[in-house]
């Protein structure tokens, strides 16, 4: 640790396999599960308002199979969601350990600024929706203007090496970082 703060950037070196914590990686994941469990029920009111709207829940007589059909699809899309977020977070992984190998230090903990980047971007909106009861979102621009300054404030985390750095490799970090976060809006 740094005598300036509680937490120091780092450079990892190239013997270490990644910048980021692997469980911290897996904490991201849970809380992300946690946020699509806590929607499961809003997940199935969409789909059963969406299965009403097309006529295809009137055309079949037998409402239990209705019901599984939607059971289905909403375990589908969880686990979907979850395994698009786990590819998201692997290429954060790889960005880490290729592109940029800068880490915060927090005590025995370390993050990495791709890591900053993927939390920022998809944690906050999915706690938020789960809070708020409703599916995603997608819908608001102020979903899309969050995932932006999600990246800025990723970059901003690592301030004083980001500082030293040339302006086309500023620009191209900077780049790099926003469409990462934008790539969160998959997830």
């Amino acid at each position: 640790m740094s005598a300036e703060g509680v937490a120091s950037v780092i450079e990892v070196p190239a013997a270490r396999a990644f910048a980021t914590s692997r469980w911290v990686w897996w904490i991201s994941w849970l809380v992300l599960a946690v946020t699509l469990v806590a929607r499961v029920p809003s997940l199935k009111e969409l789909a059963t308002a969406r299965l009403a709207a097309t006529g295809v829940a009137d055309s079949v007589d037998n409402p239990q199979l209705v019901t599984m059909v939607v059971n289905i699809g909403v375990m589908l899309a969880v686990a979907i969601a979850l395994g698009l977020y786990l590819l998201y977070q692997s290429l954060a992984r790889v960005l880490e350990r290729h592109l940029v190998s800068l880490s915060l230090q927090f005590g025995s903990v370390r993050t990495g600024l791709f890591f900053w980047v993927s939390a920022l971007a998809t944690l906050p909106p999915a706690v938020g929706a789960a809070i708020a009861g409703v599916v995603s979102w997608r819908s608001s621009s102020w979903y899309y203007v969050w995932t932006i300054v999600a990246a800025f404030i990723a970059v901003t985390l690592f301030w004083r090496p980001f500082v030293e750095l040339a302006l086309g490799k500023k620009v191209l970090m900077l780049a790099y970082c926003v469409a990462f976060a934008l790539m969160g809006v998959l997830v």
